[in-house]
């Protein structure tokens, strides 16, 4: 019982960690294609602040996924 309780638990930070990545990268990706093409773009301020964001959701994902293979 104690044993499926650890693999469960693995399974799910290693979930959360893939999700965490592909939100960083979804959201990098598409608000700057927005600011791209959109007739107001955002401005630099938001653009670096959202490229961090991103960096730090994919990098702790990695880290989530790292951690509990």
């Amino acid at each position: 019982m104690r044993m499926s309780h650890v693999m469960e638990r693995r399974v799910v930070l290693q979930l959360v960690g893939e999700t965490m990545r592909e939100m960083g990268l979804l959201a990098g990706i598409f608000i700057l294609l927005d600011s791209a093409f959109s007739d107001r773009p955002l401005t630099n301020a938001i653009l670096a602040g959202v490229s961090i964001a991103s960096l730090v959701l994919i990098a702790c994902g990695i880290l989530l996924e790292a951690k509990n293979r």
